[in-house]
């Protein structure tokens, strides 16, 4: 379901700025040049450009691997999983259905690497970077090297924690379902760092509170 979003603007400058978005939004500038396409599901730094001499340039700097991707994800902690991981399998659109797969023939180049940021017992905080961002990489490169993403339903089925796996008597929501603890994926666009006017740019993105409420309630009742 695609919601009105909750606008939170990161930075500003005269030929281009950024927005904090929530997952499951749309970008709610019509008639702003967004510079790199982020997944609808996926939470974070979104770059838009005013107009179009800029979205052309900074586009050639994020399609020539010029631009770092920096993401924060938490995933179901699996003790075997090395604390840095390199996933460089080229992706490749489906031929009939709406998703990615994994093709040594037809894929086009791409690189993540994960990195272990905080481990507990019930979940791991992992960081991973990308010079070029595909659709859907970030979910599909840790699918293949074991990741299990809390909220991943397209390459894994791996659901978001509810309050009940941790607390027996709980309030259910309208339909008299318990709620997951984060609606969406749990991979946020935290940061980019891009060259621009001879300088380096650094953007980045805080985790939404219903992010923090989640690890928070994990911990406490863990």
């Amino acid at each position: 379901m695609i919601v009105r979003p909750k606008l939170e603007i990161i930075a500003q400058k005269n030929n281009y700025f950024a927005i904090n978005r929530l997952a499951n939004t749309a970008i709610p500038f019509p008639e702003a040049q967004s510079i790199y396409s982020l997944d609808r599901e996926l939470s974070g730094v979104v770059l838009l450009a005013k107009d179009k001499e800029t979205r052309s340039i900074l586009r050639n700097v994020f399609g020539s691997n010029r631009a770092m991707f920096s993401f924060t994800l938490v995933a179901k902690t699996i003790s075997t999983l090395a604390d840095e991981i390199v996933c460089d399998l080229p992706i490749a659109q489906h031929c009939q259905r709406d998703f990615m797969v994994i093709s040594n023939r037809t894929g086009k180049k791409s690189s993540t690497k994960f990195r272990k940021l905080e481990v507990t017992k019930y979940y791991t905080t992992w960081s991973a970077e990308t010079y070029f961002l595909r659709r859907h990489q970030i979910r599909l490169h840790a699918h293949e090297m074991g990741i299990p993403i809390f909220g991943e339903d397209t390459y894994d089925q791996i659901p978001v924690p509810f309050l009940s796996d941790f607390k027996r008597h709980i309030k259910l929501n309208r339909k008299g379902t318990p709620s997951s603890l984060y609606p969406s994926p749990c991979i946020h666009l935290s940061k980019i760092d891009f060259p621009w006017e001879d300088k380096n740019v650094i953007i980045q993105a805080s985790l939404a509170e219903k992010w923090d409420a989640m690890l928070k309630i994990i911990k406490k009742w863990n």
